[in-house]
């Protein structure tokens, strides 16, 4: 189960250093019998703007670095990925990832004619991209830690930046859509995963779209794909299922489960747990959710598993039994709510995020 200290821990990812002080002194005003409550509460709000930007700035620092050292001839286009640019971030466990694509080639879909094929061996010269771009890295960044170990990514962590950064190689995958409409949304790319070595197709726009899209109509999906993910890292172990799958069971979850009166932070807890645990008894349901995306089933291979989904509806259980039990001894529903006003129900996106986003 979660550790008694998680309210103090969450503090100290969502608060900058400089205001740690200060926010602790303040907890200290929250009652204990309310800090469950309270924690539920910071677990689902979004990163600070500020904080936000700067993570944008420092994948900017490497985007340059790259784009002015890397070989003119792969003619290199840049964009971000992630939950940074879903704002489904979270303050310490969230990196950004830098998209490099390769100029030179586009995969379509299957089936489509392509009227200039490529020449060259696609899988080849992605490799020795990406073998360039760690050299870049290394070298401009020579206090960072920069992983290149055969994988999805290139790794940059310590150093002169403030946050983790990914770099992930590839190119794009214009779709039928895209060719039709020319909408970011509706273009994927395809990322070379070295340790095959092999080729990952995946459409992160559309992913970060779908998101936006039952965010808007339910007000609750990223309150609760923060909250799962809040949980996920303060368990005593932490739990198995990937931050992205998270945000697909999520995704999955029934609009109106998502769909409460403002401020509600408790019953959309519970229907979040009760969601959890339909999908847990019911293995058919289960097996046939899809990321937002449509690439893959979330319960399937590479993707997560019923073990850490129980897993992930123990943390929910145990949170929401504490805030009732505590509840229950201060003899008033609404005495968790008394002591600071609640953040403001419907949130705003970050204009550096709808910019990155889709």
């Amino acid at each position: 189960m979660a550790r008694a200290d998680r309210f103090d821990r969450l503090r100290s990812r969502r608060v900058s250093l400089e205001k740690l002080a200060e926010a602790r002194v303040k907890s200290f005003s929250i009652p204990e019998d309310e800090k469950d409550f309270d924690y539920l509460i910071e677990s689902m709000q979004p990163i600070d703007p500020e904080f936000t930007e700067n993570t944008f700035k420092e994948g900017h620092r490497v985007w340059n670095q790259l784009k002015k050292s890397l070989p003119a001839n792969y003619l290199v286009e840049f964009d971000f990925q992630g939950s940074v640019t879903s704002d489904t971030h979270m303050r310490i466990h969230s990196d950004i990832d830098i998209l490099a694509l390769h100029g030179c080639f586009v995969c379509l879909d299957q089936g489509a004619a392509n009227p200039n094929p490529y020449r060259g061996d696609v899988m080849t010269d992605l490799c020795a991209m990406r073998a360039d771009a760690a050299t870049v890295l290394k070298s401009k960044f020579p206090e960072v830690n920069v992983d290149d170990k055969p994988g999805k990514a290139i790794a940059l962590e310590g150093g002169s930046l403030s946050r983790k950064i990914d770099v992930v190689i590839g190119n794009w995958w214009d779709t039928e859509l895209w060719n039709e409409h020319q909408r970011k949304v509706h273009r994927g790319i395809r990322i070379v995963d070295t340790k095959g070595p092999s080729l990952i197709k995946n459409k992160p726009f559309l992913h970060n779209y779908r998101i936006d899209e039952k965010d808007k109509k339910t007000s609750g999906l990223r309150k609760v794909i923060r909250l799962l993910k809040t949980l996920k890292y303060d368990a005593d172990k932490p739990l198995s299922m990937s931050s992205y799958d998270i945000a697909a069971v999520g995704w999955n979850m029934s609009d109106h489960a998502l769909t409460v009166p403002s401020n509600e932070y408790l019953n959309l807890a519970k229907n979040a747990r009760d969601e959890l645990g339909r999908f847990i008894g019911d293995d058919n349901l289960r097996n046939a959710l899809l990321v937002p995306n449509g690439t893959r089933t979330v319960f399937g291979s590479g993707g997560a598993t019923l073990e850490s989904l129980k897993e992930l509806h123990r943390e929910a259980v145990d949170l929401i039994h504490r805030i009732e039990i505590a509840r229950i001894f201060t003899f008033s529903k609404s005495a968790s709510t008394s002591y600071r006003r609640l953040p403001e129900w419907i949130e705003r996106r970050p204009q550096v995020i709808l910019e990155h986003s889709y």
